[in-house]
């Protein structure tokens, strides 16, 4: 302690008695000091350009982020619809019956498709038809095949399949009655006695068939066209519908249809 009293004491006589050195030492102090100011600089300090370009990127990244994050839904929606309404909703193993009476509420209908098994989301049932106000369920008795997607289903119950409460039948022209009665078969329709009929046994209702062979079976009889059968038909009514539209239309005929099955009957009288 007593050394460095005397040391400091020393340099402060020299720096008296020496003007020059006393400015050697100011000069020194002031160097050391802009030394210092510029040691306070922050390290970190960046260009005002540097930052808000930092801000740009940070907004493209939380842009880009959403954009990515919104189109990942629209395929997650996209596909949900798509199988909610385009797959199959049932797994039945033969057509079922499914009666709709003349007021009943959406709801209720979804309820009962849902619980016989003929869709699985009463919930895209019902929203369908949230978004098609002016769609209405028509009333009547629907034959639900197997494996029907839910817009199929849909389809069905309002008509727009060209099936209103029953099965459409095509036949077309140049069928045996083997050939006609196969296609019912396919179809579910009950018609295995279709070859069995006679025309005795429609000619009291069709009067255009008293001058046709009585005993003959209906080979030629049944009309070709596209019907519209209820769900609950039998080979009796089927013939007798298929029997009036070729009374309706047998003036559409060629004439020697009639000579070869209706004069030839007339003549052996």
């Amino acid at each position: 302690m007593i050394n460095k009293d005397i040391n400091k004491k020393c340099f402060l006589g020299e720096l008296k008695s020496s003007p020059f050195l006393s400015l050697r030492v100011l000069l020194y102090l002031m160097s050391m000091d802009n030394n210092s100011n510029k040691d306070l600089t922050p390290v970190n300090e960046q260009p005002v350009e540097d930052f808000f370009s930092k801000d740009e990127k940070f907004t493209k990244n939380i842009l880009l982020k959403l954009f990515w994050a919104g189109l990942i839904v629209c395929v997650a929606l996209f596909i949900f619809f798509w199988a909610e309404f385009y797959l199959p909703q049932n797994n039945l193993n033969e057509i079922n019956n499914f009666s709709i009476e003349k007021g009943t509420s959406i709801e209720l209908v979804s309820q009962k498709l849902a619980e016989g098994g003929l869709i699985q989301s009463p919930l895209a049932f019902r929203f369908y038809f949230f978004i098609n106000r002016s769609v209405k369920i028509m009333a009547g008795t629907y034959r639900v095949v197997p494996r029907l997607s839910l817009i199929k289903t849909i389809r069905l119950l309002t008509g727009a399949s060209g099936v209103f409460g029953g099965i459409n039948v095509t036949f077309p022209e140049g069928l045996s009655l083997a050939q006609v009665k196969n296609i019912l078969l396919k179809k579910n329709f009950k018609a295995d006695e279709l070859d069995k009929f006679r025309i005795a046994q429609f000619s009291k209702k069709l009067d255009f068939l008293k001058g046709a062979p009585q005993n003959a079976t209906l080979e030629g009889f049944l009309f070709p066209d596209t019907y519209n059968f209820p769900y609950t038909a039998e080979s009796e009514e089927i013939a007798e519908g298929m029997l009036f539209n070729f009374g309706k239309n047998r003036e559409k005929l060629p004439r020697f249809f009639f000579h070869r099955f209706f004069f030839k009957t007339e003549s052996a009288r």
